[in-house]
């Protein structure tokens, strides 16, 4: 058998697992133009409120910060998408509750 072709199949499936293993790192490590900036603008305005806070705490914060906003949009969006969910205050199903008659 000629071994061009093993060769050939081995090197086109390593580069189809390199391509499938890069999709995945960029899908979830990389941040957006958007996001980069927003953050360099967090750091900014917690530098000008707090001189003395190091490099790493500001990036730390303005990470926090806007993982938590990133959280409440979704919440927000999927409110009004009408997926709201059930809240213990709210009935679930059954006759709408009314007020005990008045004796």
């Amino acid at each position: 058998m000629n071994p061009f072709l093993p060769s050939l199949f081995f090197g086109a499936l390593l580069l189809a697992a390199t391509q499938s293993f890069a999709d995945d790192t960029v899908q979830s490590g990389a941040m957006t133009t958007q996001q980069h900036q927003m953050l360099k603008d967090c750091m900014a305005r917690q530098k000008a409120k707090d001189a003395g806070m190091s490099t790493a705490d500001t990036k730390s914060v303005c990470i926090a910060q806007m993982k938590s906003k990133m959280n409440t949009d979704q919440t927000n969006s999927s409110q009004m998408s009408g997926d709201q969910g059930n809240s213990d205050d709210q009935p679930t199903g059954g006759p709408p509750a009314t007020s005990p008659p008045k004796q």
